[in-house]
């Protein structure tokens, strides 16, 4: 995968093959409709840094222009694509700590 296209249809699809029961008891009944709709609703960019983005603070570990560097890198599945970001967000954590 080398798209943020190809990238987001793939986190929707491994977002949509959680166990919903999970869902059910983490989210209630409405929240995950909301969720579902959600899915659907949200852009690309949306899907993609939502994985990235601190749901307490808003604080984002990696931006787009990190997330196309990942894909230049041609991850051939979701996991692979989400192991180089976890490097890559180690990394930027340990050039912040030597500042």
């Amino acid at each position: 995968m080398n798209t943020r296209e190809e990238l987001a249809s793939a986190l929707r699809e491994r977002q949509r093959n959680l166990p919903r029961e999970d869902l059910l008891i983490a989210l209630g009944s409405e929240g995950l409709k909301a969720w579902e709709v959600g899915l659907d609703s949200k852009s690309d960019d949306e899907i993609i840094m939502s994985y990235f983005t601190c749901a307490d603070c808003g604080e984002t570990s990696l931006s787009l222009t990190d997330i196309d560097t990942i894909l230049d890198n041609d991850p051939d599945t979701v996991d692979e694509f989400l192991d180089f970001a976890e490097a890559l967000e180690r990394a930027k954590r340990v050039a912040h700590m030597a500042k």
